[in-house]
């Protein structure tokens, strides 16, 4: 079971990396993090989902 809270304590550092280079992009996007609005939709939807998902996991591992 320690490899699943790692892991998702690992997918959650992940989509807060995301989202930081998608806020990034916006303020400077000259650097082109992200090029397509499609592709900045589906990333937030991927964080979300990552962020609810792995928060359930923690909270019923510490059960």
């Amino acid at each position: 079971m320690k490899i699943m809270d790692f892991l998702s304590h690992l997918a959650i550092c992940m989509a807060l990396a995301f989202i930081v280079i998608t806020i990034l992009n916006g303020f400077n996007p000259l650097m082109s993090f992200l090029t397509s609005n499609t592709t900045k939709v589906f990333i937030f939807i991927f964080c979300a989902v990552v962020i609810v998902s792995s928060v359930g996991a923690i909270v019923r591992g510490r059960k």
